[in-house]
């Protein structure tokens, strides 16, 4: 915590123990850091691009005929980003030891 903040509250004392925290983990490793932001900002696109090339995929169906390879084009990149979700499901430990299979809820 940083000096004259301990004990305090509010935001102006949370945004001064977030930036101390902040700065001990940059100090502590950049590489992990920019690296964990990096995968938060790929994770945050993946629904998205999920979305639009079913979008694609379906106009493509529905709409005017197209060929093979749109169609084999889209349907890898819903394969990898549904790969990149469905690895999203699955917790692993840091020591990568065990994995917590997250519940469904649908039925056997």
């Amino acid at each position: 915590m940083g000096v004259g903040s301990a004990g305090k509250t509010g935001v102006r004392a949370a945004a001064t123990r977030g930036g101390s925290a902040l700065a001990l983990a940059w100090r502590a490793g950049r590489l992990q850091i920019l690296g964990y932001g990096v995968l938060e900002l790929v994770a945050a696109v993946v629904p998205v691009s999920m979305a639009w090339l079913t979008k694609l995929a379906l106009d493509a169906i529905v709409g005017r005929p197209v060929g093979g390879t749109t169609l084999t084009f889209l349907g890898g990149g819903l394969m990898v980003a549904g790969v990149a979700a469905a690895d999203r499901a699955f917790h692993f430990d840091p020591n990568g030891l065990q994995s917590h299979k997250v519940t469904c809820l649908v039925g056997p």
